[in-house]
């Protein structure tokens, strides 16, 4: 699909190429699908194996996604997201499950759970929420009122 679209209370299945913007409203997206820079993800559920260039929104995200531009910054805001994703950053209150590299900036706000062995790079903020154990935060990290497993 190509030219800007709107998806509103859809399905889309596995293995389909999303071009040239569009949005997904309260909609399910499969596995193995691609969706571009221009595109957008609200109240929606990404499965897995998926490469989006998007903003995902008050969403979840399953596994082994790839979600937003890696080189610059937030993708994901107040999101679920499960296991080994690879996302450009997290913004607001969001859950991540476990193995997941957060590659530029994590400013998670009160509320929020690290799961385990999740990697939070490049000077990520971190308030009152709980993180597990085994996570790797680097050196300019700066946690406030946090819980740690």
């Amino acid at each position: 699909l190509s030219g800007y679209q709107t998806w509103t209370n859809c399905t889309i299945n596995d293995s389909n190429v999303l071009k040239g913007g569009g949005s997904s409203y309260n909609s399910i997206v499969g596995d193995f699908n691609y969706l571009d820079g221009s595109a957008s993800l609200t109240n929606s559920s990404l499965l897995s194996n998926n490469t989006v260039y998007a903003t995902i929104t008050s969403s979840s995200a399953g596994y082994y996604n790839r979600i937003g531009n890696l080189n610059d910054g937030s993708a994901c805001v107040n999101v679920t997201m499960g296991d080994r994703n690879v996302v450009a950053g997290v913004n607001s209150d969001c859950i991540l499950g476990n193995w997941n590299y957060v590659r530029n900036q994590a400013d998670l706000t009160s509320g929020s759970t690290i799961g385990s062995y999740n990697t939070l790079d490049h000077g990520s903020q971190v308030q009152s929420s709980s993180v597990l154990s085994g996570n790797s935060l680097d050196n300019n990290t700066l946690l406030t009122g946090c819980m740690f497993g």
